[in-house]
This record gives structure tokens, C-alpha cells and sequence, in this order.
């Protein structure tokens, strides 16, 4: 550090910068990560609200929204111990890239399909599907790329934070998707959160990831892999 240059956290109280919370967040992948993730999952609420809505709009029944809640969280249910295997093998941060594009182009897709009215019951519920299965093989991804993203002894911290990341978002993307839907319509909730699937990609792309080491042994069956998971 340069002469004169202030340090961070410089004008903060004492007992914020020597607290684990801020020495984690000291680390830049962890801020990028935080940042686009938090984005990313505000986002998520407000389609899943804009999806709850508009199947509401299309069918009256609560048989279907409880439908469309299957296909929603169904395919984690159904996938994890495979998506499990997938991020054993493969680099989670690009994983995290692929699917978190295919659901940017699912959200952009229901967006412009519920814009235009050509959206009916049956493909909002293939739609959230979509979702559903990207949601499935980011979630182990995602929980298995937080290791790299600080030090090990600033592991517990990071994990805290990640977790009041996603239930701020939680909160966050229902209270939004109230006034947007009101005021703009359903399709703009979808649009933003293809924004926010973006805003993920950009902070991905800038991450500074520790190469991952060659496993030990050789990858068996997949398949095995994931009934063992399971």
C-alpha cells in the first residue's frame, strides 16, 4: 500500500474492522460472490411471486399452483444426489455460468412469451421446470465453490454471510414483485430477473478462483456416484 492510500475500512468503527464478519468480507471473491448472488436470488423471489400469479390469473385453482410449485422444487428433490456428482466432477464456478444462463434464458423467454399473451398453463409449468432443474445442479455447485472464495479460517464467517444473503434476498424479491407486478405487469418481474441472472454472470466472470487440484483416484460411474450420495 502506497503512502497516504487509506486502508479499508479506514473511518469505521474499531470493533466492526476487527470483527470475523468484516475480515471475510475483506476478500474480494467473497464481495463479487455476495454481490451477484444477492442479485441473482432477489431476482428468483420475484419470478417464483410473478409465477404464483400469473398461474392464478390463467386457472383459479389452487390444484395448479400447487403444480406449479412441484415443478419447481421437485427437480432438486429429484436431482441433488446426481447434481451432487455432476459438481464433484466438474468445475462448480463454470457450472454456476451454465446454468445460471440457461435460467437467464428461461426467465427472458417467460417474460416475452407472458408480454405478448402467448403464455398458457401448461408452458408456465414446463417453463418453471426449467428453473427447476438449472436451481438443482447450481444448488451443490454453489455450496461446494464457497470454500474457494476465502480462506479456510474465514470459512465459518463466509458461510454466516451467505446465509443472510439469501433470506435477505428472500425477504427482499417478494416485497418488490408486489409493486412490479402491480404497476408494470407479471412479464416484468421475469424481465428483471433475467437482469439479475446477468448481474450473477458479471461478478462470476470477475472471480479470482485457486485452481482446483487433479483428483486422487480415478472418477468411477456417475450413476454409482449419485446412489452413493444418496
Amino acid at each position: 500500500m502506497t503512502s497516504g492510500e487509506p486502508a479499508p475500512g479506514d473511518g469505521l468503527p474499531e470493533w466492526i474492522t476487527s470483527s470475523r464478519l468484516w475480515r471475510a468480507l475483506s476478500h474480494r471473491n467473497l464481495r463479487l460472490y455476495l454481490s451477484g448472488q444477492f442479485l441473482s436470488l432477489t431476482g428468483t423471489w420475484m419470478q417464483r411471486v410473478g409465477v404464483g400469479w400469473l398461474g392464478w390469473e390463467l386457472t383459479h385453482s389452487g390444484f395448479w399452483l400447487g403444480v406449479l410449485a412441484v415443478a419447481d422444487v421437485a427437480p432438486a428433490l429429484i436431482l441433488a444426489p446426481l447434481a451432487g456428482a455432476v459438481a464433484d466432477r466438474y468445475d462448480r464456478l463454470r457450472l454456476g455460468q451454465l446454468f445460471q444462463t440457461i435460467a437467464l434464458l428461461q426467465a427472458a423467454l417467460l417474460s416475452v412469451l407472458t408480454l405478448a399473451g402467448w403464455v398458457d398453463i401448461w408452458a408456465l409449468i414446463a417453463l418453471q421446470a426449467v428453473q427447476g432443474i438449472a436451481t438443482a445442479f447450481w444448488q451443490p455447485a454453489r455450496f461446494a465453490l464457497i470454500p474457494s472464495l476465502v480462506p479456510r479460517a474465514d470459512l465459518t464467517s463466509t458461510i454466516a454471510l451467505t446465509s443472510v444473503n439469501f433470506n435477505l434476498a428472500r425477504f427482499i424479491g417478494p416485497a418488490l414483485a408486489g409493486p412490479v407486478i402491480l404497476f408494470l405487469g407479471a412479464w416484468a418481474a421475469f424481465a428483471l430477473n433475467a437482469v439479475s441472472y446477468l448481474a450473477f454472470l458479471i461478478a462470476a466472470a470477475r472471480l479470482d478462483l485457486p485452481r482446483r487440484p487433479a483428483p486422487v483416484e480415478a472418477r468411477g460411474n456417475m450413476l454409482v456416484e449419485a446412489l452413493a450420495g444418496l
